[in-house]
């Protein structure tokens, strides 16, 4: 579920990868890269929370330096 707040929307993992068309495992593996993790917030031990702007940004940033 969606959270908002001031106008910042908090994606779940699951949604995170719903709206990039990707697995969740995917989302998993860009949350641990040793460098430039996809930004992310731990709630509690199993609630983690991706703002939708940040993880636009860090796609748009990845992989227009062809990274991966």
């Amino acid at each position: 579920m969606q959270e908002e707040n001031k106008g910042i929307i908090y994606l779940s993992p699951k949604e995170a990868a719903e709206l990039l068309g990707l697995s969740e495992n995917t989302i998993s593996r860009y949350l641990n890269y040793a460098d430039n993790p996809l930004p992310s917030y731990k709630i509690s031990d199993k609630t983690i929370r991706i703002r939708k702007d940040e993880l636009i940004k860090w796609v748009e940033e990845k992989f227009k330096r062809g990274e991966e």
